[in-house]
């Protein structure tokens, strides 16, 4: 009975995987900048990553095999990332920087397959579009944050440098994927200028590649629902 009743749970909790993700990415992107003035940046920046990489596992973790690939690229981030609190090292935040975006990549790739695989267009399937979407501002930032401290002329920051490094390259990551290009931030070597290029290019395929997909699967399950009632209909005549 016990057993029974906790398999319940997991499995009422499992799914709601995803939005939870969602609401701890919202918050994250919402948040940080907010309390910048009250909490020490990259203490709570800290914390809202671990949160999420936590988050990030337990949604793209569909079995036991996945849930410990999606960790072992995750610890090392995690690891690096809080050293960086305590050790004052280039080569600390390059090693977070770069398992990050190996991180949100595997992540992103794993829900594209879900969305990709799904027959339907289910409040999952629009929860891990959205998630994908907002993770690949979270993992170029990573990307750019990684190039930075391997060659710090690659972007001009001007007036932000006194800010949290951290969130200007995440600032500046949905700047460029959502390609507002406010001019804030500009990259400066050829390097900065492809990968920028990069992601805008690849946010608006996403965008347009992900709302073709939507809108062919809603089609698609329309037809079916009305072949069906029409075949009911048929049946009962």
């Amino acid at each position: 009975m016990a057993k029974r009743y906790l398999l319940t749970i997991i499995r009422e909790t499992s799914k709601g995987r995803l939005l939870y993700l969602l609401i701890v990415l919202l918050l994250y992107l919402a948040l940080v900048p907010v309390v910048d003035r009250f909490i020490r940046i990259q203490f709570l920046f800290d914390l809202f990553m671990s949160v999420i990489l936590v988050a990030a596992i337990y949604a793209v973790s569909q079995d036991k095999r996945r849930a410990i690939f999606a960790s072992l690229l995750g610890a090392p981030m995690l690891i690096f990332m809080w050293l960086s609190n305590y050790y004052t090292s280039d080569w600390i935040v390059i090693c977070s920087s770069l398992f990050a975006a190996l991180f949100f990549c595997y992540s992103i790739i794993r829900l594209l397959m879900f969305i990709f695989r799904e027959s339907r267009v289910t409040k999952d399937v629009l929860f891990a579009a959205i998630i994908v979407y907002l993770m690949m501002g979270i993992m170029w930032a990573g990307v750019y944050s990684f190039l930075s401290k391997l060659d710090p002329t690659s972007f001009e920051i001007g007036s932000l440098d006194k800010k949290d490094p951290n969130f200007i390259f995440t600032y500046y990551s949905f700047v460029t994927l959502t390609t507002l290009g406010y001019g804030d931030i500009a990259p400066m070597t050829d390097i900065a200028y492809s990968l920028a290029i990069l992601e805008a290019i690849i946010g608006q395929l996403f965008l347009t590649v992900l709302i073709a997909r939507l809108v062919a699967l809603h089609i698609t399950h329309s037809h079916e629902q009305e072949n069906n009632r029409g075949n009911i209909e048929n049946k009962n005549e």
